[in-house]
């Protein structure tokens, strides 16, 4: 899968947990989501707090951490579906917090 599909994709099934995600969907999503958040905080932080630019920036980056944030969670519940594994597995349990 490359790297636009691999976005496309997961955007496209932002509110969709049943399925399964590849590695590459997965991951491609996750890098991406990483330089444009990077990109970003760099653009803002060039402008200065005081900018009105900046904060037009700033709220339709929001929108995006928070439609982003939903798609990466539930391309992690797919990625877990293709490895056979379920959410539940990655929770901590009981005996995970009394052995510290």
């Amino acid at each position: 899968m490359t790297f636009l599909d691999s976005v496309n994709t997961c955007l496209k099934k932002t509110l969709t947990i049943s399925g399964r995600a590849s590695r590459s969907e997965f991951w491609w999503f996750q890098l991406s989501f990483f330089v444009i958040g990077l990109i970003v905080g760099l653009i803002v932080a060039a402008l200065g707090a005081d900018s009105t630019l900046a904060s037009i920036i700033g709220i339709i980056f929001a929108l995006y951490v928070i439609v982003g944030s939903i798609a990466s969670f539930t391309a992690g519940i797919r990625r877990l579906h293709d490895t056979n594994s379920c959410l539940l597995y990655t929770s901590p349990s009981p005996r995970d917090y009394a052995a510290s």
